[in-house]
């Protein structure tokens, strides 16, 4: 048997999605050790040749990715862990990047990979302490890896000064995700006179296209500009140029929000929301939004708030943050005995 991973995810670039972009930085920071299977057929008759593909291969280690949209709504996933940590000579990990947000019925499936799986990849510590209070005899089998950037990091890293773009909203663009409320923002900013820079980053959600028109018309009386699709390296290019990025997440900022390092790794300075699983590390380096959001960001963007800077993203890099892609790879080949 090979010190390889076969990786199995539900998503895969050019799908707009985390988990997939994700895989895709796994796999190629280090293609000697992995072996991808993009599988989108989560049926009985799916798992099937599913396990068949696995059964030819002498790789042992198998690395499932969950959730993404095509593996969220089956129990397959599920029997595949049973089958593989009862009915194989190899061994099953899987990485689960939602646990606690998960809906109730989801949260409850998952506990088979708790139970059955040979080892559960956590990327935060929060989620791993979670999963070790419900099933605390298993608890040596949850391991944190902290996940990298997708994006990466600029060629020419910018002073916050020499940033032309004052302010951008950065993530995937579908419906709730709080997109409405930065062209709110910005709209009431621009009526009290002050003119601003404005950018909406991301890539389009399959499916979200009528949406999509639905922000253009929003946003066209105000200065906010469309930046749709880019590949990695435009997005690092803009996000370097940005002063400010706006992540306005439901659940609050933590350490599994891949849009957060991005910005961070680019020296852009983060405002967005604080919740029940923001740990206070981010506390030197994000501004939180409150009540009087609209006061907080005219003082940010006026030069008034300053007291999140560039220094303190450098300080938050060096500390227990991954450091690349080949450094989370290794993580995962370290489970590998």
């Amino acid at each position: 048997m090979n010190k390889k991973i076969i990786l199995i995810v539900g998503a895969y670039p050019p799908d707009a999605c985390g988990i997939g972009d994700y895989s895709s930085q796994l796999v190629h920071a280090d293609e000697s050790h992995w072996e991808c299977i993009v599988w989108k057929d989560w049926t009985f008759s799916g798992l099937c040749k599913l396990i068949c593909s696995i059964k030819k291969s002498n790789v042992r280690y198998i690395n499932l990715q969950y959730p993404t949209k095509a593996s969220y709504g089956s129990l397959i996933p599920h029997l595949l862990c049973i089958y593989i940590a009862f009915f194989s000579d190899k061994r099953f990990m899987v990485t689960l990047h939602e646990f606690m947000r998960m809906g109730l019925c989801y949260r409850l499936a998952a506990i088979m990979f708790l139970l059955f799986a040979n080892k559960v990849i956590f990327t935060t510590q929060v989620e791993r302490k979670y999963a070790s209070n419900i099933i605390p005899f298993r608890k040596n089998q949850f391991v944190v890896i902290p996940i990298y950037s997708n994006i990466a990091k600029a060629h020419v890293f910018k002073a916050t000064n020499e940033r032309n773009c004052d302010i951008a909203y950065f993530g995937l663009i579908s419906p709730n995700r709080n997109i409405e409320h930065f062209i709110d923002l910005v709209k009431k900013i621009e009526f009290s006179h002050k003119c601003i820079s404005a950018k909406i980053i991301g890539m389009i959600v399959e499916g979200s296209e009528d949406f999509l028109n639905f922000l253009r018309k929003e946003t066209q009386e105000t200065c906010i500009e469309f930046h749709l699709n880019k590949s990695n390296e435009e997005v690092a290019e803009l996000l370097n140029d940005c002063r400010y990025t706006y992540l306005p997440f439901h659940d609050g900022v933590s350490e599994r929000r891949g849009s957060f390092l991005a910005s961070v790794l680019n020296g852009a300075i983060v405002i967005t929301t604080k919740g029940p699983w923001t740990s206070s590390k981010f506390d030197k380096v994000c501004y939180y939004i409150d009540s009087d959001e609209l006061h907080l960001v005219k003082k940010i963007l006026d030069g008034v708030e300053t007291s999140k800077s560039q220094i303190d993203i450098f300080e938050y890099l060096q500390s227990d943050v991954a450091k690349s892609w080949v450094d989370v790879s290794d993580k995962y080949l370290s489970l590998c005995r």
